[in-house]
C-alpha cells in the first residue's frame, strides 16, 4: 500500500493543473456524440488568438509537439472532434514513384520533391521474362480540406494491381480494392499517402486529382516510361504457404509478406494501412511511413485482449495500444518502463519516482497537461490509474487475434500489427502470446475500455 501511495502522489504532483485520476477507465468522453469539428465551426488556434488565450498552446508548440514531421509547417489549427488539434495549411498534391527500401534514417512519410513538383516522370524495367512491367506509385495530399476527395486517374491499357500480388503471380485488383485505393475522401487529416501498384506493357500518364469542398480542384500527372534496360520493380517476395504455417500456431495470416501501403495523420497521430488493411504501428515513438518502406514478413501470431480493441475505430485503437500499454498483450514491452522496481526503499529512502516519465513520452505528457479533455489524454490518464490500482476496466467477452510483422534486420522501422477474428468465448489457443505475467508492472495490465464509437 506505501508503494501505490508514492505512485499516486507522483502521478498527483505530474498533472497538476485539475486532471482527475478518478474511474477514468469508465468515462472516457465520448467525442462521436458531438459534431465533427471544422475550421468553419471550430475555434482555430493561430498566432493571433494564441497571443489573446495565453493559457493554450500557440501554433509554434502545437506543430513542434504534433505536426513537426510535415513537409511544410501548418498555417493554423482547430480543435478537432477527438480533442487535439486539426493542423490546416496550404494544400499540396503530389503523385511520383513509390520508393522502395531506400530508408536512410531522415524521416520518410511524404515525398515533400513530389509536392512542389509540376509534374513527374519515372522510367520502370519489364518484369524478367515478361512483357509488363509493374509500375509502384505513390499519391500524396498535405492538408487536404475537411469533406475534399481525390481520384487517381489511370488509362484504360493498364491494369490496378491487388496487394496480394507478388513477384510471381500479379493479381488484378477487384472492384472494392479498386474504389479503396483509387478514390480517398478526406476527414480531419492533416496529411494522407497511398502507395499502389500499376501493370503496365506501354508507357502511360497517371494522374491525381483533388477536389476540395468548395468545388475547387487541382491535379498533377506522372509519365510513366517502360525500358528493357531499366531496373525492374521488387514487389513482395512469395514465401509460400509453408513460411507462414512454420509460425501460425492457430490461424493463417493473410500475408506473408507486405508493406505499409497508405498513411493518415489524424489529430497529431499517424494511422496506417498494410497491405491496404487497417493496421496498427505497435513500436512507440515510430510513426508509419509508406516511403521506402522495406518488405515486412510475418512474424507470429499474438492476440489482444477483450476491451483492447474496437472495430472501426482505427484512431482510438492505435492511441490504445500506444497510450493504454496495450503492448503488453502482443509482448512487445521487453524494454518499458521501471514500476515494477518502484518497491519500497529497505533503507527508507523517499525519493519520488517520475511515473509518467517512465510510462508516457514527451508529447503524451504535453497531451495530457494541455488537453486532458482529449481522447488520447483521457486514454493515458486511465491507463496510469488501472496501473496504479490493478482495476480492471474490460469490456467485452473476448479477444481477436493479431498477426504481427517485422521489417527486415536492420531497418529501424515499427512493428505492425493487424486484427484478425474476433476470439470464440473460451477458446483454448495453444502457443499463441497472451497477456505475459507481469514482469514490469505491479499489476496485471489491459488497455482500458473504449467508448469512442468514430467512424474513421
Amino acid at each position: 500500500m506505501k508503494n501505490k501511495h508514492r505512485i499516486k502522489q507522483g502521478l498527483s504532483l505530474l498533472l497538476a493543473g485539475g486532471i482527475a485520476l478518478t474511474n477514468l477507465g469508465a468515462a472516457l468522453p465520448a467525442f462521436a456524440e458531438d459534431a465533427p469539428a471544422t475550421p468553419e465551426t471550430a475555434s482555430a488556434v493561430t498566432p493571433e488568438t494564441a497571443e489573446a488565450d495565453t493559457t493554450a498552446p500557440n501554433l509554434v508548440q502545437i506543430t513542434e509537439n504534433l505536426y513537426n514531421d510535415l513537409p511544410d509547417a501548418p498555417t493554423g489549427s482547430y480543435l478537432g472532434s477527438m480533442g487535439l488539434p486539426v493542423a490546416t495549411g496550404e494544400t499540396k498534391i503530389g503523385i511520383s514513384a513509390w520508393v522502395s527500401d531506400l530508408y536512410d534514417g531522415v524521416d520518410a512519410h511524404m515525398d515533400a520533391d513530389a509536392l512542389n513538383a509540376d509534374e513527374n516522370t519515372v522510367t520502370i524495367g519489364k518484369t524478367p521474362g515478361t512483357d509488363y512491367a509493374i509500375v509502384p506509385l505513390l499519391a500524396q495530399v498535405e492538408y487536404p480540406a475537411d469533406g475534399a476527395v481525390s481520384e487517381i486517374i489511370l488509362p484504360d491499357d493498364v491494369e490496378l494491381l491487388s496487394y496480394l500480388s507478388t513477384d510471381y503471380e500479379p493479381i488484378p485488383a477487384d472492384e472494392q480494392e479498386q474504389t479503396e485505393i483509387l478514390h480517398q475522401t478526406y476527414s480531419e487529416q492533416s496529411a494522407a499517402a497511398t502507395g499502389l501498384y500499376v501493370k503496365a506493357s506501354a508507357d502511360f500518364t497517371a494522374q491525381l486529382v483533388y477536389t476540395d469542398s468548395d468545388g475547387s480542384s487541382q491535379s498533377k500527372a506522372i509519365h510513366v516510361q517502360i525500358s528493357e534496360d531499366a531496373a525492374p520493380t521488387q514487389m513482395y517476395a512469395d514465401t509460400g504457404d509453408d513460411g507462414i504455417a512454420a509460425y501460425a500456431a492457430g490461424p493463417t495470416p493473410p500475408y506473408a509478406t507486405g508493406k505499409i501501403t497508405s498513411i493518415a495523420k489524424e489529430g497529431g497521430t499517424w494511422l496506417i494501412w498494410f497491405n491496404g488493411q487497417e493496421a496498427y504501428c505497435c513500436s512507440h515513438g515510430l510513426n508509419g511511413q509508406p516511403k521506402g518502406c522495406p518488405t515486412y514478413s510475418f512474424s507470429h501470431v499474438s492476440r489482444l485482449e477483450p476491451g483492447q480493441y474496437t472495430p472501426g475505430n482505427h484512431y482510438a485503437n492505435q492511441v490504445n495500444i500506444w497510450g493504454g500499454l496495450g503492448q503488453l498483450s502482443l509482448d512487445m514491452l521487453d524494454d518499458r518502463p521501471v514500476v515494477a522496481s518502484l518497491e519500497d526503499d529497505p533503507e527508507g529512502g523517499e525519493e519520488q519516482p517520475d511515473i509518467l516519465g517512465s510510462l508516457y513520452d514527451e508529447t503524451q505528457q504535453w497531451i495530457m497537461e494541455n488537453y486532458p479533455d482529449s481522447y488520447a489524454a483521457q486514454t493515458y490518464i486511465a491507463a496510469a490509474e488501472e496501473l496504479i490500482n490493478g482495476t480492471d476496466a474490460q469490456s467485452g467477452e473476448n479477444g481477436y487475434y493479431t498477426y504481427i510483422y517485422n521489417p527486415p534486420a536492420g531497418y529501424a522501422w515499427q512493428v505492425v500489427a493487424l486484427v484478425g477474428e474476433e476470439i470464440a468465448g473460451g477458446t483454448e489457443i495453444p502457443d499463441v502470446p497472451s497477456v505475459p505475467e507481469p514482469k514490469y508492472y505491479s499489476a496485471a495490465w489491459t488497455a482500458p475500455a473504449q467508448s469512442c464509437q468514430r467512424q474513421l
